[in-house]
C-alpha cells in the first residue's frame, strides 16, 4: 500500500467546506477559494487555534496563481474575516527556531466546522508534478455558456463536498445518495449472458448483469454543493448543467473514479437503504487505484471458467487478452443463491486524494477486508 505509507509521511490537511461555501456566497473567486486551502495546509493542529504559516509566496507555489493575486486573495480573506492577524498572545514563530518558515502569519477563523480531511499531496507539489489543485486552476476549461473561472470553482467546490460524503467502511466510496449508476438484469437475448448461471458443486450462482446508461445524482446535493438556491427551472436546469460538467473535469484530471460495488439490499431503495451494507469491490473503473486496491471481477472470471460455469472458449471468442463482453457495460458477479435476489450492483464514485485520518483508514481497512475475504471465498471453489 505505497500511497497509504506516501500519504502519512505527506501528513494532511483539514478545511471547511461551509467556509468554501462562504468565500463563493461574499462573491470570492477560485483564487480565493485555493488560496483559503493552501492557509489551511499550513495550519499546526497542536496548537488551540488555527494558526497557520504560510503566506503568498506558499500560495504561489502550490497554486501557481501570481504573488501579487495571492496577496490580493489574502487581503480580501482578512477584510471578510476568513482569516485573521495572530494576537499577541498566540505564538509569533512554531518550533524550536525563529525562521521565515516557521513564522506565524495568519489565524484561520473556521475551527468549528472542520468537516473536510484531504492529502497534503493534493495541495503539495510532489516528485516534480503540479499539485491536483494546481492543475484544476491551471487545467479546467470552460464549456458552452460555464466561463472557466466558474467551472474552476465548481471543481473546487464539487470536489470537497464529495470528499465529505465518501465512507469507505458505510459505504464503499462516496454515498450512492448522492451520485450512482444503476444495473439491471442481463438482456434475456444474449446467449453468452444467461441471467442466472449455477456454479457446478457449489451453492453459488453466477449471475449477469448490465449497466443503465444514465447516472444519477441527486437534486438536492447538486444544489446544496455549489449553495446556490435555484430561482427558476432555466436556473436550475444551468446548476445541474454545471454539475455534471464538474464531474466530468474532475474524472479527466483523474480526481474522481468509477467503482462497482456489491451490496447485500438496495441502497437506492429508501426502504431498504438503513439496513443495507457493502459486500465487496466488485471492479475499479481506474487503472492507479486498481493497483492498489482488491476486487473481486477477476477472480470471478477465474471461478466462472475453473468450475465450469462458464466456457472460456466462449467467453473469450478466441481473445485471450479480455473478455468477448469487454467495454460492453455487462458484468458477472458470483453469490449464494440464496441472497441472489437480495445482491446489488452499484456504479459509484471514490475520490482520489483523502486524508490518512484515522477514520479513513480504519475505513479503508474494512473494505480491504470484505473484498480480499470475498476473493478468498471464490477462490475455494473448484
Amino acid at each position: 500500500m505505497e500511497d497509504i505509507k506516501q500519504s502519512k509521511k505527506r501528513g494532511f490537511t483539514q478545511m471547511s467546506l461551509k467556509t468554501l461555501k462562504a468565500v463563493v456566497a461574499e462573491g470570492g473567486g477560485h483564487n480565493d477559494m485555493a488560496t483559503y486551502i493552501v492557509l489551511c495546509s499550513g495550519v499546526n493542529s497542536k496548537q488551540k487555534s488555527r494558526v497557520c504559516t504560510h503566506g503568498a509566496q506558499s500560495v504561489c507555489l502550490r497554486t501557481g496563481i501570481s504573488y501579487r493575486t495571492a496577496q490580493k486573495s489574502i487581503e480580501w480573506l482578512l477584510e471578510k474575516g476568513f482569516i485573521r492577524e495572530p494576537s499577541e498572545d498566540e505564538p509569533s514563530f512554531l518550533g524550536k527556531t525563529s525562521s521565515r518558515a516557521t513564522a506565524v502569519r495568519y489565524v484561520i477563523k473556521d475551527e468549528h466546522s472542520l468537516d473536510v480531511a484531504v492529502s497534503n499531496q493534493f495541495i503539495d507539489q510532489t516528485a516534480g508534478k503540479d499539485s491536483p489543485l494546481k492543475r484544476i486552476i491551471g487545467l479546467v476549461n470552460n464549456f458552452e455558456d460555464i466561463p472557466r473561472s466558474v467551472a474552476v470553482m465548481d471543481c473546487i467546490i464539487l470536489f470537497a463536498s464529495l470528499m465529505k460524503e465518501q465512507d469507505f467502511a458505510d459505504c464503499a466510496g462516496v454515498d450512492p445518495d448522492v451520485w450512482h449508476q444503476k444495473f439491471e438484469p442481463a438482456d434475456e437475448d444474449d446467449s453468452d449472458f444467461e441471467q442466472v448461471v449455477a456454479v457446478p458443486n457449489s451453492n453459488g450462482v453466477l449471475v449477469a448483469v448490465q449497466e443503465v446508461n444514465e447516472t444519477t445524482a441527486t437534486t438536492s446535493f447538486i444544489l446544496d454543493a455549489f449553495g446556490e438556491p435555484a430561482l427558476d427551472d432555466d436556473h436550475k436546469a444551468f446548476i445541474k448543467k454545471r454539475f455534471w460538467y464538474a464531474i466530468a473535469e474532475l474524472k479527466r484530471l483523474q480526481l474522481i473514479y468509477r467503482v462497482l460495488v456489491l451490496w447485500h439490499g438496495d441502497p437506492l431503495d429508501p426502504k431498504q437503504r438503513k439496513r443495507s451494507e457493502p459486500i465487496a469491490t466488485h471492479y475499479i473503473n481506474d487503472a492507479w487505484a486498481r493497483s492498489l486496491d482488491p476486487y473481486l471481477q477477476h477472480e470471478t472470471h477465474k471461478t466462472a471458467w475453473r468450475t465450469g460455469a462458464r466456457d472460456v472458449a466462449v467467453d473469450f471468442n478466441g481473445d485471450q487478452e479480455s473478455p468477448a463482453f469487454a467495454y460492453t457495460g455487462k458484468y458477472r458477479y458470483i453469490v449464494h443463491k440464496d441472497s441472489a435476489k437480495h445482491t446489488f450492483l452499484v456504479g459509484q464514485l471514490r475520490v482520489r486524494w483523502w486524508a490518512t485520518n484515522e477514520s479513513t483508514v480504519q475505513g479503508r481497512n474494512i473494505e480491504h477486508r470484505r473484498t480480499t475475504a470475498k476473493i478468498d471465498e471464490l477462490a475455494s471453489l473448484r
